[in-house]
């Protein structure tokens, strides 16, 4: 188990270290909008931001969850003499073709009914501009995303994270160029979006390049859209999780509000980051453990782990929400503040439903994923209706988490019941609870004076890592080797107090057959 979790490991460190290159560059962004658009344009981008986002999973169709399933299979079909690269070549090949006919399908059809999008979706004719953009940069949109799972399953981290970090660069400076110098508002950002895109895309094909052959294989085509197609219900119903709350709080408050609520809800997103890093670590090995003897046993360590560190980012971003948009934005935008914890519980409960959903890619049975994203939506739509039009915008926030809870559970059940995971269940629910009530008492300290508030944040911190060790989410073995692991990238000086203290507290226990447990 511990080789495989020093590979998960290394590779989410990597894409995480790319992702704080990213987002560093994406907050950036934060002050020259803030202070060069208003928040009702602020607003109308993160509206056009929405319909991008749902029109990329239309285009994915699935894809994504099915090249990864289907990299690690030879069964389709592979004539004995050609070999895995071979069947490999023709997967990725034949995914590229499809995405790329579907894109421009897609693309063709925005692009003509611009006009009738933007009377019906926004009830603003003056939006038809932007949604032919929006369309243009689908188009190149929908060739990368083949590429960028078949980087993550062939284990390039480093090459994906360059070529991801660079489109942000270049999105950063086209932004510099077309708001800032140009002062073309949310057109500049749409061309920015459009610029960075096309190289990107351009960047993608060109490393898979040599993998990539003139070839459809009817049989590969078949088994992805099978396995791929009900994760697109899947994708659009988490959409509608993740993003009709702006939709519908245009419908019910102001276009203002929904800018504000949009500005909390991207630094919230610093979790999705942390989020992402890990999931993009987790897909390529997966199912490389299910030859593992104890498969079932780490899975479920593997989710301890998750819950344990995504906790403490989201005590670190509950802490300092409040400073974090007094820094970066006019006074305008200071109650954004508000937003930004339960927006990032919210992602760190789909992270937890990623991890959940784990006996379904094994079994390859994705059928019933549907009915759950469909329960969860439902209840999404049903909360923000209610209590937006009462409570304002931190209504969206919350029905968010009741329905991210929902999805972990519904996944939870189907997946156990087609390969049963041994879950800590115990555990998580400790550290869930801790996450939750720490938050709530972090929340309530920076009300308070300034000495106080400082004070009570330390204090909620230290005692998450406190909780964690003591709960037990780290067995003997495993803080040994992490000390381990520690010991040997720290200067001499640090190593040796701990080489001291790993061999004063474990090896002497072990030759007298003492068990240890953790601090």
């Amino acid at each position: 188990m511990w080789k495989q979790l020093k590979q998960l490991g290394r590779q989410s460190a990597i894409y995480g270290l790319g992702n704080v290159g990213i987002s560093l560059l994406s907050f950036l962004l934060v002050p020259l909008y803030t202070h060069s658009i208003s928040t009702g344009e602020f607003g109308v981008y993160s509206l056009m931001l929405i319909l991008y986002s749902v029109l990329s999973l239309v285009a994915d169709c699935g894809f994504t969850n099915s090249i990864a399933r289907y990299y690690f299979d030879d069964e389709l079909g592979t004539p004995a003499l050609k070999g895995i690269t071979w069947y490999r070549q023709g997967l990725i090949s034949t995914a590229m073709a499809i995405s790329a006919a579907i894109s421009v399908l897609l693309s063709l059809v925005c692009y003509v009914s611009a006009n009738l999008l933007a009377r019906n979706l926004f009830g603003q004719p003056s939006f038809s501009g932007y949604i032919r953009i929006v369309a243009v940069t689908l188009l190149f949109r929908g060739l990368t995303a083949a590429p960028m799972i078949y980087l993550r399953v062939t284990e390039r981290p480093l090459t994906y994270t360059t070529l991801t970090f660079l489109q942000i660069f270049l999105f950063l400076a086209s932004n510099i160029v077309f708001v800032a110098v140009l002062k073309l508002g949310v057109n500049g950002i749409l061309y920015g979006l459009l610029t960075s895109t096309v190289v990107y895309a351009v960047l993608l094909i060109g490393a898979i390049a040599r993998d990539l052959k003139p070839r459809l294989e009817k049989a590969v085509a078949k088994e992805l859209f099978r396995f791929g197609l009900p994760f697109l219900p899947v994708l659009l119903l988490t959409w509608v999780i993740d993003f009709s709350d702006r939709y519908l709080l245009n419908h019910y408050t102001t276009i203002s509000e929904v800018g504000v609520y949009s500005l909390g809800y991207k630094f919230g997103q610093v979790m999705m980051f942390v989020v992402t890093a890990f999931t993009l670590g987790w897909v390529p090995i997966r199912f490389k453990m299910l030859a593992l003897n104890d498969a079932k046993i780490v899975y479920g360590r593997i989710a301890t782990f998750y819950l344990a560190g995504t906790g403490l980012v989201l005590l670190i971003l509950t802490s300092f929400a409040r400073e974090i948009i007094i820094l970066s934005s006019p006074e305008a935008f200071h109650s954004a503040s508000t937003y930004i914890a339960p927006v990032a519980f919210g992602y760190l409960l789909y992270g937890l439903f990623v991890v959940a959903l784990t006996g379904v890619g094994v079994a390859k049975r994705s059928a019933s994923l549907p009915f759950v994203m469909l329960v969860a939506a439902a209840i999404n739509i049903a909360l923000n209706i209610l209590f937006i039009p009462r409570v304002g915008a931190i209504a969206a926030a919350y029905a968010t988490i009741v329905s991210y809870a929902v999805m972990v559970a519904g996944g939870l059940y189907f997946s156990q019941r087609l390969y049963p995971i041994v879950y800590e269940y115990g555990k998580c629910a400790a550290l869930l609870a801790a996450m939750t009530a720490l938050a709530v008492v972090i929340t309530w300290g920076s009300k308070s004076a300034l000495t106080f508030n400082i004070a009570i944040k330390l204090i909620a911190l230290g005692s998450y890592v406190w909780f964690v060790f003591w709960v037990g989410v780290l067995n003997a073995a495993e803080l040994r080797k992490v000390l381990e692991l520690i010991s040997r990238r720290s200067p001499r000086s640090v190593r040796a107090g701990l080489d001291s203290y790993v061999k004063r507290r474990f090896e002497a226990s072990e030759s007298s057959g003492v068990e240890v447990t953790c601090p």
